[in-house]
């Protein structure tokens, strides 16, 4: 008796291959993004340094009473494409509008803190949470 074992792989469209890597890539790109909102507020928004940081304060704990919120959200999604892509571009796109929002719209607005720390909180919102029923590969 013969015993044949055959491994089985998972395979990946092209596409997919590219993609995968991208999101990680948006991700970093809009982290350094986040890293320059400081000098953003002082510099765009006339904001103190001091407030600026009590602003971000506010936000990450606005994002840690908001995130099982969103979880429970992000839990009940079944769509055709599966919920990890469509919850990327939804997140990706509210990130790169507030992102464009902060960097540009809100200075030629001549917006001051009250504008800043919506866009900003618009911008930690939109970091969906990971659901531990999906799955972290791109195939």
């Amino acid at each position: 008796m013969e015993a044949t074992s055959q491994k089985k792989y998972i395979t990946c469209k092209p596409w997919q291959l590219v993609l995968w890597p991208a999101h990680a890539t948006t991700s970093s790109f809009f982290f350094i993004l986040s890293m320059f909102m400081s000098y953003i507020a002082t510099g765009g928004y006339g904001i103190a340094v001091a407030t600026a940081g009590v602003i971000a304060t506010g936000t990450r704990l606005f994002d840690g009473v908001i995130d099982p919120f969103v979880a429970l959200f992000t839990d009940k999604i079944n769509c055709r494409f599966g919920r990890v892509r469509v919850l990327i571009v939804l997140g990706r796109g509210i990130q790169a509008l507030s992102c464009v929002a902060m960097y540009y719209w809100g200075i030629a607005l001549g917006g001051g803190a009250v504008l800043y720390t919506l866009i900003y909180l618009t911008s930690s919102a939109a970091r969906f949470p990971p659901s531990p029923r999906t799955r972290a590969t791109p195939c």
